[in-house]
């Protein structure tokens, strides 16, 4: 049973039969994920139409449909020219030194040139200074500790304190990176924006550390022109979920890390990975679910020392924040009370519970599409003819199965914050961390499929920025 991720692998096929069939069948799947979005679309406007409003604008979307050129209208096409034509090749030869750092600078540059379609304030620093953001709160918190007792007390939307919309939905360590740049010297949009960009791209990086580590070179080769331009770069540039999703990329990196390492490098990678992840849970209340992705890597390649040192990563995080006078649990209830008083008490959830899922099939893009297709009917190829224990560990634990369920796991993340109900809208950009990792499953797509989905990919993003008008 071939295992590995090379150009021979499961995922893409060697027969030119099966790979023509494996081809419809990706056809299908980004249709059927097309449908699934003009459904949204459609069903969102006839809701507001008949006088039940939706609260997005230009549904599923959050914002306002409005056509707009401007210098990011060559610019993006430009660099998706670039990586599309010369990238791919250069990828497949490149070294490990050199590969992460252009990763990461093209994910920038990218996610600019995509921003950069509206002015340069209006798409970059404007929407920092949103009144329902975190940038009017800095000068709120003159003492640390205090901040930490008294945050949960402003959450409530009648309170007199009350904090914005953004500040008053995630814990109080959300707010903390812009305190600290503020402190040294380097407050507004400006600073902020730059922190975001940096270290939203930084996402893409995470995926090649964790794909080397769970597969190999090449598929992190493979995956890095997907991570250069990447969709959810649309709503990433200018918000706070970037952040985030930097905290639950680099702790999943490192998770994968400790896992195929081994000495005091594996535990230390460990215990950081789990330093990341309990700092996720205090960034924003729903990366609670983010634990289970860090729990895929773990079931599919982790040791029992592995585990241990995560958990105790995780542990310390809690305890600080605790004994520093913020209650996780009791933060959240209030949140989940304030959600409800505001707009989560007249989305309708019968409509945002399958919508969402349209929005977020956006930000991943069809890519992720396809290849969260081929890495599932490489899992289900790979067990058929053998059955029991034995063999679906050996799937599991194979480079396969550890991309597969990695991809299941974000994927279940998903469908578990839209049944919550706790997410009505907006999750092109909150589930951001979740769309990383779904992404992750574009090292299933062949080699020689690589440019037509890449390309595909690059077009709905261009096309989407310049006819969605976002407010991030």
């Amino acid at each position: 049973m071939n295992q590995s991720i090379g150009a021979d692998s499961p995922f893409g096929g060697r027969r030119a039969g099966n790979l023509q069939r494996a081809d419809l069948w990706d056809v299908a799947f980004v249709i059927g994920v097309g449908i699934l979005v003009l459904a949204a679309a459609f069903i969102g406007y006839r809701l507001e139409s008949t006088g039940e409003p939706i609260n997005a604008g230009a549904p599923p979307l959050q914002g306002l449909w409005d056509f707009r050129l401007g210098v990011g209208t060559a610019l993006a096409p430009l660099i998706a020219v670039v990586v599309v034509t010369y990238g791919v090749s250069w990828v497949r030869r490149a070294r490990w030194a050199a590969l992460w750092p252009m990763t990461w600078v093209l994910t920038a540059a990218w996610g600019l040139a995509v921003a950069w379609i509206d002015p340069w304030s209006r798409g970059i620093t404007e929407p920092l200074l949103s009144r329902y953001d975190y940038l009017v709160a800095v000068p709120r918190v003159d003492d640390l500790g205090a901040f930490f007792e008294a945050f949960t007390r402003s959450v409530p939307i009648d309170s007199a304190t009350a904090w914005p919309t953004h500040v008053a939905g995630h814990p109080p360590v959300a707010l903390l990176p812009f305190v600290l740049l503020d402190r040294v010297g380097l407050g507004g949009p400006g600073p902020a924006a730059t922190l975001i960009v940096v270290l939203g791209a930084s996402v893409s990086v995470a995926l090649l550390v964790a794909t080397r580590a769970l597969v190999d070179l090449d598929a992190a080769r493979r995956l890095a022109p997907f991570g250069m331009l990447a969709p959810g770069v649309i709503w990433s540039v200018v918000s706070a979920d970037a952040l985030f999703a930097a905290v639950v990329g680099w702790a999943v990196a490192l998770t994968a890390l400790a896992c195929t390492t081994t000495g005091r490098r594996a535990d230390i990678a460990a215990v950081c990975g789990g330093l990341a992840i309990g700092l996720s849970m205090y960034l924003s209340y729903g990366m609670v679910l983010a634990l289970g992705i860090g729990a895929a890597v773990l079931l599919s390649r982790g040791r029992w020392r592995t585990l241990l040192l995560v958990v105790l990563g995780v542990f310390v995080v809690v305890l600080v924040v605790t004994l520093s006078g913020f209650s996780w649990l009791d933060g959240y209830s209030v949140v989940v009370d304030r959600y409800y008083d505001g707009l989560g008490g007249v989305r309708p959830y019968s409509y945002w519970v399958w919508a969402n899922l349209a929005a977020f099939s956006l930000a991943i893009g069809p890519a992720a599409i396809v290849g969260a297709r081929r890495a599932g009917a490489a899992v289900v190829a790979s067990t058929r003819g053998s059955p029991g224990w034995p063999s679906a560990r050996a799937t599991l634990r194979s480079p396969v199965g550890s991309t597969a369920l990695v991809t299941a796991s974000a994927l279940a993340c998903v469908v578990a914050a839209t049944l919550g109900g706790l997410s009505s809208g907006e999750v092109e950009r909150i589930w951001l961390p979740f769309g990383a990792w779904v992404l992750f499953a574009a090292i299933a797509i062949p080699r020689n499929r690589t440019r037509l989905w890449l390309s595909a990919q690059a077009i709905v993003v261009i096309v989407l920025a310049h006819i969605a008008l976002t407010p991030w």
